[in-house]
Protein backbone atom coordinates (compact mmCIF):
# COMPACT_ATOMS: atom_id res chain seq x y z
CA UNK A 1 0.00 0.00 0.00
CA UNK A 2 1.32 3.56 -0.96
CA UNK A 3 1.74 5.95 2.16
CA UNK A 4 -0.34 8.69 1.96
CA UNK A 5 1.66 12.23 2.46
CA UNK A 6 0.47 15.45 3.13
CA UNK A 7 1.67 16.50 -0.59
CA UNK A 8 -0.50 13.84 -2.34
CA UNK A 9 -3.24 15.62 0.06
CA UNK A 10 -2.74 19.48 -1.40
CA UNK A 11 -1.95 17.71 -4.71
CA UNK A 12 -5.56 16.05 -4.33
CA UNK A 13 -7.09 19.32 -3.32
CA UNK A 14 -5.93 21.31 -6.39
CA UNK A 15 -6.90 18.49 -8.54
CA UNK A 16 -9.96 19.34 -10.23
CA UNK A 17 -10.73 15.97 -11.13
CA UNK A 18 -10.41 14.77 -7.35
CA UNK A 19 -12.76 16.85 -6.00
CA UNK A 20 -11.15 17.53 -2.74
CA UNK A 21 -11.35 21.28 -3.18
CA UNK A 22 -15.28 21.00 -4.32
CA UNK A 23 -15.71 19.28 -1.35
CA UNK A 24 -13.98 21.81 1.13
CA UNK A 25 -15.06 24.67 -0.89
CA UNK A 26 -18.78 23.58 0.03
CA UNK A 27 -17.93 22.69 3.67
CA UNK A 28 -16.34 26.56 3.88
CA UNK A 29 -19.88 27.71 2.04
CA UNK A 30 -22.14 26.08 4.34
CA UNK A 31 -20.32 27.19 7.94
CA UNK A 32 -19.96 30.68 6.20
CA UNK A 33 -23.95 30.34 5.40
CA UNK A 34 -24.78 29.25 9.10
CA UNK A 35 -22.71 32.37 10.91
CA UNK A 36 -21.57 30.63 13.65
CA UNK A 37 -20.20 32.65 16.67
CA UNK A 38 -16.64 33.64 15.73
CA UNK A 39 -15.36 32.70 19.71
CA UNK A 40 -16.93 28.98 18.75
CA UNK A 41 -15.53 29.17 15.27
CA UNK A 42 -11.81 29.83 16.37
CA UNK A 43 -12.24 27.68 19.12
CA UNK A 44 -13.09 24.93 16.60
CA UNK A 45 -10.02 26.06 14.41
CA UNK A 46 -7.66 25.88 17.72
CA UNK A 47 -8.16 22.88 18.72
CA UNK A 48 -7.99 21.04 15.07
CA UNK A 49 -4.86 22.80 15.09
CA UNK A 50 -3.28 21.76 18.43
CA UNK A 51 -4.81 18.29 17.83
CA UNK A 52 -3.07 17.55 14.99
CA UNK A 53 0.14 19.57 16.34
CA UNK A 54 0.55 16.72 19.35
CA UNK A 55 1.83 14.31 16.37
CA UNK A 56 2.60 16.08 13.39
CA UNK A 57 5.80 18.78 13.02
CA UNK A 58 4.64 22.08 12.97
CA UNK A 59 6.11 23.54 9.81
CA UNK A 60 3.52 20.75 8.07
CA UNK A 61 0.84 21.85 9.64
CA UNK A 62 1.12 25.61 8.96
CA UNK A 63 2.20 24.33 5.35
CA UNK A 64 -1.05 22.86 4.55
CA UNK A 65 -3.54 24.88 6.73
CA UNK A 66 -1.87 28.28 5.95
CA UNK A 67 -2.79 28.94 2.50
CA UNK A 68 -6.80 26.94 3.24
CA UNK A 69 -7.10 29.88 6.36
CA UNK A 70 -5.64 32.67 4.00
CA UNK A 71 -8.40 31.60 1.24
CA UNK A 72 -11.43 31.28 3.34
CA UNK A 73 -10.69 33.85 5.78
CA UNK A 74 -12.46 36.39 4.47
CA UNK A 75 -15.99 34.26 3.39
CA UNK A 76 -15.88 33.58 7.16
CA UNK A 77 -15.80 37.22 8.26
CA UNK A 78 -12.13 36.72 9.70
CA UNK A 79 -8.83 38.71 9.24
CA UNK A 80 -6.86 36.04 6.89
CA UNK A 81 -3.81 37.27 8.37
CA UNK A 82 -4.93 37.19 11.99
CA UNK A 83 -5.85 33.61 11.83
CA UNK A 84 -2.83 32.68 9.59
CA UNK A 85 -0.83 34.08 13.26
CA UNK A 86 -3.58 31.97 15.38
CA UNK A 87 -2.98 28.87 13.76
CA UNK A 88 0.60 28.99 13.42
CA UNK A 89 0.57 29.87 17.43
CA UNK A 90 -1.68 26.85 18.07
CA UNK A 91 0.40 24.61 15.76
CA UNK A 92 3.12 24.94 18.39
CA UNK A 93 1.50 23.93 20.97
CA UNK A 94 2.41 20.23 20.58
CA UNK A 95 3.03 19.11 24.37
CA UNK A 96 1.43 15.66 24.79
CA UNK A 97 4.12 13.21 22.52
CA UNK A 98 7.53 12.84 21.99
CA UNK A 99 6.93 13.05 18.12
CA UNK A 100 5.26 16.47 18.65
CA UNK A 101 8.81 18.79 19.00
CA UNK A 102 12.11 17.57 19.23
CA UNK A 103 12.72 18.68 22.66
CA UNK A 104 9.94 16.53 23.65
CA UNK A 105 11.56 13.43 22.04
CA UNK A 106 14.96 14.47 23.86
CA UNK A 107 12.86 14.75 27.47
CA UNK A 108 11.52 11.75 26.85
CA UNK A 109 14.86 9.40 25.07
CA UNK A 110 16.27 10.06 28.21
CA UNK A 111 14.70 8.05 30.54
CA UNK A 112 13.28 10.08 33.57
CA UNK A 113 9.79 10.31 32.12
CA UNK A 114 7.72 7.91 30.94
CA UNK A 115 4.93 8.22 28.36
CA UNK A 116 1.82 8.49 30.63
CA UNK A 117 2.53 11.09 32.98
CA UNK A 118 3.66 13.24 29.50
CA UNK A 119 0.59 12.46 27.88
CA UNK A 120 -1.42 13.47 31.21
CA UNK A 121 0.75 16.87 31.72
CA UNK A 122 0.99 17.70 27.65
CA UNK A 123 -3.13 17.34 27.74
CA UNK A 124 -3.26 19.76 30.90
CA UNK A 125 -1.30 22.01 29.32
CA UNK A 126 -2.60 22.11 25.52
CA UNK A 127 -5.88 22.57 27.12
CA UNK A 128 -5.15 25.35 28.99
CA UNK A 129 -2.83 26.67 25.74
CA UNK A 130 -6.41 26.42 23.72
CA UNK A 131 -8.61 28.51 25.91
CA UNK A 132 -5.75 31.19 26.15
CA UNK A 133 -4.93 31.63 22.38
CA UNK A 134 -9.29 31.45 22.02
CA UNK A 135 -9.89 33.92 24.17
CA UNK A 136 -6.77 36.40 22.85
CA UNK A 137 -4.77 34.86 19.79
CA UNK A 138 -7.03 36.30 16.94
CA UNK A 139 -7.78 39.44 18.55
CA UNK A 140 -4.48 40.17 19.49
CA UNK A 141 -3.27 39.44 16.05
CA UNK A 142 -6.30 41.08 14.70
CA UNK A 143 -5.37 44.35 16.50
CA UNK A 144 -1.43 43.90 15.33
CA UNK A 145 -2.60 43.42 11.40
CA UNK A 146 -6.21 45.44 11.21
CA UNK A 147 -4.64 46.60 7.69
CA UNK A 148 -5.57 43.45 6.41
CA UNK A 149 -9.42 42.97 8.35
CA UNK A 150 -12.44 42.21 6.04
CA UNK A 151 -13.98 45.24 5.23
Amino acid sequence: MKNFTLDQLVKGIADKNVGLGNLLGAGIEALAQAHPPQYLLLLGIIFSVCVLAQVTSAVAIVSAAGPIALAVGPALGLNPIALLVTISLAANMGYTLPSSTPPNAIVFASGYIRIVPMFLRGSLLAGVGIVLLSLTGYSMANLVFSSFAVK
